[in-house]
């Protein structure tokens, strides 16, 4: 297990793949330790850290990388949401590097979301890898009219990241009110980030 040395070790190590986790929402006072007890019943646990500060005390996030894929996901079903003891609902999900954000949304652009249009999309995280488009666009349209719906994958598989577009600014903002944080399926919707324009910043 990597010691707590402000993160700098981790970031030379940590894999960018679907068994590398990103983990949030978690008290000052966790351990490297604790941690890694906490997601032990979900597969094999190749590393664990805790990002820390320059006095060693934990920032709040972390990661935990599985021997597979599959473990990792199993983390994410069985944690994601979990209620810690200070009443916080810890966060898990795939771990994405900045670059692999952006050209995520490359892609969105490449399958023609026109960028000068009005219409307004949301991005939408944590998704039940189970939900695609056409899921997606019956359950958004009964805020308006749904004029584009896109689930983000690795080949077929879900990376649990999909965008909603409406026609005007009115529906948009009434899907974002009515569903930010409900439940679809197995998941909480930790994130319709942003209102996501013709810029997808």
């Amino acid at each position: 297990m990597a010691s707590g040395n402000n993160g700098k070790e981790t970031k030379k190590k940590r894999p960018a793949d679907a068994a590398n986790l990103y983990v949030k929402n978690f008290g000052k006072d966790m351990t490297e330790t604790e941690l890694c007890s906490l997601f032990a019943a979900c597969g094999t646990i190749t590393s664990c850290k805790v990002q820390t500060d320059n006095n060693g005390q934990s920032k709040g996030f972390g990661f935990v990388n599985f021997e597979k894929p599959e473990m990792a996901q199993n983390a994410i079903d069985k944690l994601n949401g979990y209620l810690l003891d200070d009443n916080k609902h810890l966060y898990v999900g795939i771990f994405q590097r900045k670059s692999e954000r952006q050209k995520e949304l490359q892609q969105v652009h490449a399958e023609n979301i026109d960028k000068r249009s009005n219409n307004l999309c949301l991005y939408i995280s944590n998704l039940d890898v189970k939900i695609d488009e056409i899921f997606l666009g019956n359950l958004f349209n009964q805020f308006g009219q749904v004029t584009k719906t896109h689930i983000l994958r690795n080949g077929t598989q879900s990376k649990g990241i999909g965008f909603v577009c409406f026609k005007t600014v009115e529906e948009t903002t009434r899907a974002l009110n009515e569903m930010n944080g409900k439940w679809i399926l197995s998941k909480p919707r930790n994130g319709f980030f942003n209102f996501l324009s013709t810029n997808f910043k």
